[in-house]
This record gives structure tokens, sequence and C-alpha cells, in this order.
């Protein structure tokens, strides 16, 4: 293994603010403390406003990390993201099994994140602190 050419990466948070984002991707994980989950991946696609001196120049195209566990305590999380990417909450009450094929049927979906900033092992991490569905003005902005 050679080493000599790498580089240390490091990802900069998107700034405390509001976002259109798609999910990039969905994909079921464990979590450090063995519960099963989903990660996914939002990319965003525009700016609806920043808490940053660059009042979003660069951001259109930027990754949010988030995960939800699949556990009893945490299903809020789940939810709040399905209602927020456009399911009905009137059916999410039913079962359904979370695979590879729900997940990449996730893809593609939009919603509006709020973000803020908080530190997470010395290193500044963006925090999905709200969600919600596109309202209609939104839904045919970009369309």
């Amino acid at each position: 293994m050679n080493l000599a050419n790498q580089e240390l990466r490091t990802f900069e948070p998107v700034p405390a603010g509001i976002y259109r984002v798609t999910v990039d991707q969905c994909n079921e994980r464990e979590s450090s403390g063995g519960n099963p989950g989903i990660f996914w991946l939002y990319k965003v696609t525009d700016v609806v406003s920043t808490r940053g001196s660059d009042d979003g120049v660069g951001l259109i195209g930027k990754t949010v990390p988030h995960n939800t566990q699949l556990n009893e305590s945490s299903l809020w999380s789940l939810y709040r993201t399905l209602v927020a990417l456009g399911d009905n909450p009137d059916e999410l009450g039913s079962e359904f099994e979370v695979d590879q094929d729900w997940c990449e049927a996730q893809i593609g979906k939009e919603c509006v994140i709020t973000t803020r900033t908080r530190d997470y092992q010395g290193q500044p991490q963006a925090d999905i602190a709200q969600m919600r569905a596109l309202n209609e003005e939104e839904a045919g902005a970009l369309a």
C-alpha cells in the first residue's frame, strides 16, 4: 500500500440555513451502537437562506448526511423524514419493509431542510433541525 499521493480530505458542512434538497443516497446501515438504521445523503438543489457570510454561494451540489435509527424510540425521525419527502401520513401507520428496493425508491425525492451547525468530536457538523415537504410554489419553482 502506497499512501504517498494521498491527501487528507476534509468536508466543510453547509452553514446553518434552509435548503431545498433531493435524496442522493439512501442505504440501510447499522449504527455504532448496533441499532439498525437508514443513512440518507441529501444534495442541495437550492438555497432558501443561510446564516453564513457567503449567502449560499457555492452550496448547490453540497451534501448533508442524515441518519434515522429504526428502533421504537427513534421512529418519529423516520416518520418526519417520510412525511417531508411527500409520503401520506395516513398511510404511514401501516407496516412496510425497509430493504434496498425501498431505499432505491427514495432517491430523487425532495424536501426542505433547516440545518444547524454543532461540534462533533471537535469538528463542525451540519445537523438537520427541521424537515418539511415542498409547498406548491417550491414544487413548481425548479420543475
